[in-house]
């Protein structure tokens, strides 16, 4: 019995040969279905660090612009008028802030 199971001719080393060629198969497959997530992963991170180096990029140049915009935003912002010019101004030159800069012009 047992050298007729090691030639593969009984039903048990039949089944056996089976189970074993569906196992190959299942661990192919699900080696498959793992290598392609993992690809799949690699080009989704890629995508999104070259999406955040554009962006790091980005708030550079706004940050570069921003400070090169606020020295001439600082006159208009520091600017408080004292009382005499407030009261020597019509209504329309008070609603307007830009009417206190002594014809300074406005960027």
């Amino acid at each position: 019995m047992i050298l007729w199971d090691l030639r593969g001719g009984s039903y048990v080393a039949k089944y056996r040969q089976r189970l074993q060629s569906h196992t190959d198969s299942i661990n192919l497959f699900l080696n498959t279905l793992t290598w392609s997530a993992t690809d799949r992963i690699g080009d989704y991170v890629e995508y999104h660090a070259r999406r955040l180096d554009e962006l790091v990029h980005q708030a550079r140049q706004f940050s570069m612009t921003a400070q090169s915009s606020v020295p001439a935003l600082q006159p208009i912002v520091a600017y408080v008028p004292n009382h005499r010019e407030l009261a020597s101004t019509s209504p329309a030159q008070q609603a307007n802030p830009g009417a206190f800069l002594d014809n300074q012009t406005l960027i």
